[in-house]
């Protein structure tokens, strides 16, 4: 299972809180994301991602996620985020497939580039501690969580029949 990450899940401390003690185990190297441009929401506080000809987005390639991993991703993301299969390539330029989450309907976003050092810099001291809060909600609920969909829970049980994810 190799997932592409894109946004605030390539800082340690979020990848932390979203998954807990497995975070230190999950193996992560530098990709690019092909047909994809960053581009910061116009809050400023999260990236989105756009479909662009020709475009990389800078990310990293994740693997070593396990079921209860990915409840929690789904959780972390929110309802409107659903899986979707891309082209990346990794840091040995190999192409690769990787499942990204990306918004089910279209996403408003501001011309400028996300950057995540910005978003380290400036606004994860604001954010930490909604997304503490946000991820306390889930262990409340865990796999009953509603923010993961039906067509996320499908997904999920599509990935677990195929041995593609860690135990």
């Amino acid at each position: 299972m190799r997932l592409f990450f894109y946004g605030t899940l390539r800082d340690p401390d979020v990848r932390r809180l979203v998954f807990g003690g497995r975070a230190d185990g999950l193996i992560a190297r530098p990709a690019l994301l092909l047909g994809f441009r960053t581009c910061s929401a116009p809050f400023g506080q999260f990236p989105v991602l756009m479909r662009r000809t020709g475009a990389r987005a800078r990310g990293e390639l994740v693997e070593g996620l396990g079921y209860g991993d990915l409840l929690r991703l789904f959780h972390f993301e929110g309802p409107d985020y659903l899986p979707s299969n891309h082209l990346a390539i990794d840091d040995q330029r190999r192409r690769l497939s990787a499942w990204v989450l990306l918004p089910e309907g279209a996403q408003p976003a501001s011309a400028g580039t996300w950057r995540l050092r910005q978003w380290q810099l400036y606004r994860k001291p604001r954010v930490m501690p909604r997304l503490q809060v946000w991820m306390r909600e889930y262990e409340r609920f865990q796999d009953h969580s509603v923010e993961i969909t039906w067509p996320a829970r499908r997904q999920l049980k599509v990935w677990r029949g195929s041995g593609e994810l860690a135990e």
